[in-house]
């Protein structure tokens, strides 16, 4: 089903793997085949890694949202993903749950005893989803959800795809749908053309040297393109009408009606939702974010580290589920029970009671298609028939777990009263019995393999960039060094130096753009060092002049202040051979500097400096040690207060 689907879609090949659909792609300059799950733990890693650089935190705990139609399979595999990628998945969210949050939570203007009801309508990248949901002041309800898994706007780009090329055909003979890298170029400018007429009712359709260097140009009406739409559009009510009958609810009890998605924008679909409820539609939601707020706000609910409003939140399932099991001899007829109907609650709980004498196999299905959801053995070692109760569970994420399995024994014991009678009490004990899951989840073990092979593809990715960079950095320095030695620090270099220099410079030049194209990042940082061997003497002279000239200025202006001091008033209970020792000490640190000074000023600027400034530096910190003690010294009465 996915291969005939994704292939109108996706260019890469489909295929399988471990039980999984995968992906044929090039990694590392051959053909790998990487499962969904891999695919969506890359993905999530990447993300991860954005947000940390973004935020300078560490990410650890998050929120999903995953399409409402998931099923156990496609729920256990995005859990799977996050796990790879080093996520604590704190909740999987059903999308259009998560924009009711984003839209309910921050009104506090609800009503308590009379609900707010609206209906939500997503239309996405490559799916339809609807969800009516009642808010009061305290919480949100979920009452019914329908969807087309199918129809989204990458369907409606489709239509001018196959319209331009069955023109481009017609008219030139050629197939783009031949020719991958054509047609993706076609379905970009399809993507930009629908959105332009979004708010236009005209767009061009413009890709150039398309295929054998033809071009394809043409105008689009937004009316012609609603005419090819209508196969599209007469989808619209379907699940409109589906929602409106599982909430139980008429056209008229709808009191507002959100949209969001991108798809959402065009405005035939707008006015097919609009004249369904007979009602203008609401537009106060960020179409494309809020679905991660309301993400972002479920995970503060849930986190103990964020302080936020009580608010409850009340989702439902979308598939029923059925359990089966073998018949015993006592009820032959009884083999399965359907455990949680379409729109259960979630969470919910349910418990089971069965009377066996051996270990026995439950197998979960979605009664539809029967599909198996999970299976469950649950061991028990008796003879005879015993009673067990079955805790079942639907969990946050939407999936079945078998919590607790438990053998009821009806013991009786006796006691012996004060009187010396012998009287007998029953009592019944639970004693806990092992369950077997056996599901689409990984095992740990094949968690920890993919979390290896996750960190393997992520270092090798990072070392692909920072050779990159390296490679990059190489390169700046070139073109950078070789205009600056003629310009800023050509005083700084000698004629014979510079020739040296600008020969390497234009050696390595060749180089990288020849069998230096690739190469590895070891190669390009020792070209570098290399390189900055010649360069990092005259950065330094350069650098020397400007921060001597600075720390020379500094040292003078000290001086100067300490000879002010010594005929200030303030200073005159100084001892006057104490006031001539920092006299002397100045005049001692001046002729020093003056002497550096006149040395350096003779020297040419490509030798390396006769002195730096860390030394006028030092010898003013040695002037401060000296002075600072003897101008600190109180006169007497301040003394003896």
């Amino acid at each position: 089903e996915i291969e005939s689907i994704e292939k109108h879609f996706v260019t890469s090949a489909v295929t399988e793997k471990d039980g999984e659909v995968a992906f044929k792609v090039e990694y590392e300059g051959k053909e790998q085949v990487f499962t969904m799950t891999e695919l969506l733990a890359m993905y999530f890693t990447k993300i991860k890694k954005t947000v940390e650089s973004d935020t300078k935190n560490a990410v650890s705990d998050v929120v999903i949202s995953v399409p409402g139609y998931f099923m156990e399979a496609q729920r256990h595999a995005v859990l799977n993903a996050a796990d790879i990628a080093g996520l604590n998945c704190l909740r999987l969210l059903n999308d259009t749950t998560a924009a009711a949050i984003q839209y309910g939570m921050p009104k506090f203007d609800m009503a308590e005893d009379k609900a707010r009801v609206v209906c939500f309508v997503d239309i996405g990248h490559s799916a339809y989803s609807v969800s009516i949901v009642s808010f009061t002041k305290t919480g949100l309800t979920v009452n019914g959800v329908a969807y087309d898994r199918h129809l989204g706007g990458r369907n409606f780009d489709e239509v001018l795809v196959n319209h331009a090329a069955e023109e481009f055909k017609k008219k030139h003979g050629l197939d783009i749908y031949t020719n991958p890298k054509s047609l993706f170029r076609l379905r970009a400018a399809c993507e930009k053309a629908k959105k332009v007429l979004s708010a236009n009712s005209v767009a061009s359709l413009s890709v150039e040297m398309v295929m054998n260097e033809i071009d394809i140009s043409s105008l689009i009406k937004r009316e012609d393109f609603e005419a090819m739409c209508e196969p599209l559009l007469e989808r619209i009510e379907g699940p409109l009408k589906e929602a409106l009958k599982a909430a139980n609810m008429t056209v008229d009890m709808i009191d507002f009606v959100e949209i969001v998605g991108g798809s959402t924008r065009i405005p035939a679909i707008k006015e097919k939702i609009s004249k369904f409820f007979n009602k203008e539609i609401s537009t106060t939601l960020n179409q494309d974010e809020c679905v991660a707020k309301g993400c972002a706000l479920q995970c503060a609910i849930i986190s103990p580290v964020f302080k936020v409003r009580d608010y409850s939140i009340q989702d439902v399932n979308y598939y029923p589920i059925r359990i089966t099991y073998e018949p015993t001899a006592a009820e032959p007829n009884d083999t399965h029970v359907d455990l949680f109907q379409s729109m259960s609650n979630i969470p919910c709980a349910k418990l089971l009671t069965f009377y066996r004498s051996k270990s026995f196999l439950v197998e979960a299905v979605y009664p539809f298609n029967n599909s198996l959801v999970g299976k469950y053995m649950i061991h028990l070692d008796e003879e005879n028939d015993v009673q067990i109760k079955v805790k079942v569970k639907l969990n946050m994420h939407g999936l079945l777990s078998f919590d607790q399995a438990s053998k009821i024994e009806n013991v009786v014991e006796k006691k012996i009263e004060e009187n010396g009678e012998e009287k007998e009490i029953k009592k019944t004990n639970k004693v806990d019995l092992k369950i077997e899951t056996i599901n689409s989840s990984h095992s740990i073990e094949k968690i920890n393999l993919l979390k290896e092979n996750e960190l393997k593809m992520a270092a090798s990715d990072k070392l692909v960039a920072d050779t990159e960079a390296k490679k990059n950095e190489l390169e700046g320095y070139i073109y950078e060094m070789r205009d600056k030695i003629e310009t800023s620090l050509s005083e700084f270099i000698s004629e014979k130096d510079k020739m040296v220099f600008q020969k390497h410079l234009t050696e390595l030049e060749d180089w990288l753009y020849d069998e230096g194209e690739d190469t590895t990042k070891t190669i390009y940082s020792e070209k570098l060092m290399f390189l900055q061997s010649f360069g990092t003497p005259v950065i330094n002279r350069f650098k020397q002049l400007e921060e001597r000239n600075s720390a020379a200025s500094s040292l003078s202006t000290i001086i100067q202040n300490y000879l002010n001091c010594l005929s200030d008033p303030k200073y005159s209970h100084i001892p006057k051979s104490e006031l001539d020792s920092i006299s002397a000490e100045c005049q001692k640190a001046s002729n020093w500097l003056n002497s550096q000074l006149e040395s350096q000023n003779k020297s040419p600027k490509h030798i390396d400096p006769v002195f730096k400034s860390s030394d006028i530096e030092k010898k003013q910190q040695e002037l401060i040690s000296f002075v600072t003690p003897i101008l600190s010294k109180k006169k007497e009465e301040e003394k003896k207060e």
